[in-house]
């Protein structure tokens, strides 16, 4: 599916992955808890960014697990998928 989508500029798409609270020594807060944090995979992104007339790529690629706490999200067969821009990325860490 989302092959067929294309984000555009800095734009991310994300998969929320559902797990423990506790993962891989990363205690994430409760849900309901303000400025919450989500662990999410990266299934695509976009071309970029124009600074100074000069296209610079995004720093997350197809792949990554990263942590973001912000994106408008759509839900398909009891997944959540974000789409967020990279400034709403924390961080990327390898498991």
């Amino acid at each position: 599916m989302f092959k067929k989508l294309k984000p555009l500029g800095n734009q991310v798409i994300l998969e929320e992955i559902k797990k423990d609270k506790a993962t891989a020594g990363l205690v994430l807060p409760d849900e309901r808890s303000e400025g919450n944090v989500k662990e999410a995979k990266v299934l695509a992104v976009g071309d970029g960014f124009i600074v100074d007339g000069k296209k610079q790529k995004l720093e997350v690629k197809v792949g990554d697990t990263v942590l973001f706490q912000w994106g408008e999200h759509i839900e398909i067969e009891n997944k959540k998928y974000y789409f967020t821009s990279e400034g709403n990325i924390l961080a990327v860490y390898n498991k």
